[in-house]
């Protein structure tokens, strides 16, 4: 028994039609095109952002508050992957694996000097405020704000003059 689509055996070479306006069905629906998505450097700054917050409120923290922290820096994620894809647009498609190890390499020496060091600063300061390691991670965090908005008002800047490079002034002299 051979099974069948819509009139035809399935293996024929109406099952690899591409999805044409005339081959589409009528209850299919489509995605707009004009759809506008938040850029990868607007995230990653929402998520720098927010992840000064959480460190903020993770300091002074006393009491139940603290279950608010888990909640607030659940985006705090999301800056790495949209850095990662900010320098992988940057980066020709050769020295992509290059950049990629680099990144990892940066991101494992960080994790390990900063485990280290908030170790010793959170001993340093105990006695004078339980959470202060938390304001110096904010701090640095913000450190990381000042990188990116350099680098949005760069690009941006760039962009610009790009679109501007595009226009041609011709000039004649009268003799």
């Amino acid at each position: 028994m051979e099974l069948e689509k819509e009139g035809e055996p399935f293996g024929s070479e109406n099952e690899s039609t591409p999805l044409l306006p005339e081959n589409r069905d009528e209850t299919a629906t489509e995605v707009p095109s004009n759809v506008e998505c938040m850029k990868d450097d607007i995230i990653a700054m929402l998520g720098t952002a927010i992840g000064i917050a959480s460190y903020v409120v993770e300091g002074f923290a006393h009491g139940s508050i603290i279950w608010l922290v888990p909640v607030l820096s659940a985006p705090t994620g999301l800056p790495i992957p949209m850095i990662r894809s900010l320098m992988s647009a940057l980066t020709p498609a050769d020295k992509q694996g290059a950049l990629f190890a680099s990144i990892g390499a940066v991101e494992t020496l960080c994790a390990l000097i900063g485990s280290v060091s908030n170790n010793a600063i959170y001993s340093a300061t105990l006695t004078i405020m339980n959470g202060f390691v938390f304001e110096i991670m904010a701090a640095f965090t913000l450190i990381g704000v000042i990188f990116l908005v350099a680098y949005i008002f760069v690009a941006r800047l760039m962009k610009d003059t790009d679109s501007r490079d595009d226009i041609t002034i011709t000039v004649t002299a009268d003799q």
